[in-house]
């Protein structure tokens, strides 16, 4: 496996500001050219917000128990498939949800850090969320991060690459997995956030803010070109434990919209009028109000008419006593 790697990290048993981080990291060229300061352990609060959400249902069903025989026969090597006479039945059913994440908050997609791994400075451009029924329901809810450096491997005579990725697993409670599986059948939220705090294998430069913009992540020794000096006995946090998350699954609806501004035309309007359009209910209240005034203007016609019926029916009766 051929990991994507442009750089160096070292440990370094001292900080920019030693007196809150004891160690850093640091990356470096092949020459040894620092190429940015050190990094510490990053505590505080990183966010994602779902691009696309998925709830998969999966039923495996094992009806024979089948195994296979190779043999030598005449010097020629024959596989065979041998089937059980007793059929035994197994079936297995797993569910899970997966969103693929961004960074940041959903009302302010512009405001985020963005994340690269030790050893490179490709921006990550993968996150994903899994969320599991926890196996044992004795232990607590709990999350975990995992990571995974962009490499190169070779299958089935190609080489096949796949980029970095930053992934967290969610382990809940069945009561709570099946929650969020019925919403996900009848009423899918719009929107899922998901808030970490305390990742161990997030670094970033120190900052007196609680807020970054830029956050490396550890995955662990084996895959970065990473070197501890001789008898240093500090070990720096990999991807793996989450201190704290939060989940929020978000329902927006559409509701009614405020008037909008409509210019017309010069030969609609004098000179430059806006016109504003009303919502539903505006326009509801208006045909009602016209509708009244329609009914009472014809109410009068009708009432105007009635007179000048009784007025016409008097002038032929004094012309015929006339007559």
């Amino acid at each position: 496996m051929d990991f994507h790697l442009n750089r160096k990290v070292a440990l370094r048993q001292k900080s920019e500001y030693s007196s809150l981080d004891k160690w850093s990291l640091q990356e470096h060229d092949d020459d040894g050219k620092q190429l940015d300061s050190g990094q510490v352990p990053w505590p505080w609060s990183v966010v994602f917000t779902s691009t696309e959400m998925t709830l998969s249902e999966e039923l495996t069903v094992n009806t024979n128990k089948i195994t296979f025989n190779t043999e030598n026969v005449s010097g020629r090597i024959s596989n065979t498939l041998e089937i059980s006479e007793e059929h035994e039945i197994t079936t297995e059913e797993r569910y899970y949800i997966c969103a693929e994440l961004r960074p940041g908050y959903f009302l302010d997609p512009d405001s985020v850090p963005r994340y690269s791994m030790f050893g490179t400075d490709r921006k990550i451009k993968s996150f994903k969320l899994w969320i599991y029924k926890r196996e044992d329901e004795t232990k607590p809810e709990h999350c975990y991060a995992w990571g995974m450096l962009s490499y190169t491997t070779e299958i089935d005579f190609r080489n096949e690459t796949n980029d970095d990725t930053l992934q967290f697993y969610l382990h809940v409670s069945a009561a709570r997995f099946a929650k969020y599986v019925e919403m996900m059948r009848k009423y899918p939220a719009n929107v899922l956030t998901l808030r970490l705090r305390l990742v161990e294998g997030l670094y970033s430069e120190w900052t007196p803010s609680i807020y970054t913009d830029r956050i490396k992540v550890l995955t662990n020794f084996q895959d970065h070109q990473f070197t501890i000096p001789e008898g240093c006995e500090i070990l720096p946090f990999t991807l793996g434990r989450v201190g704290e998350f939060r989940i929020a699954f978000i329902t927006r609806r559409d509701c009614d919209k405020p008037a909008r501004e409509i210019k017309l035309s010069n030969e609609d309007l004098p000179g430059d009028v806006v016109e504003k359009t009303q919502s539903p209910s505006e326009e509801a209240l208006l045909l009602q109000r016209d509708a009244l005034e329609l009914a009472v203007q014809h109410g009068q016609r009708m009432k105007y008419l009635s007179y000048a019926a009784w007025i016409i029916a008097a002038l032929l009766a004094l012309i015929a006593l006339r007559w």
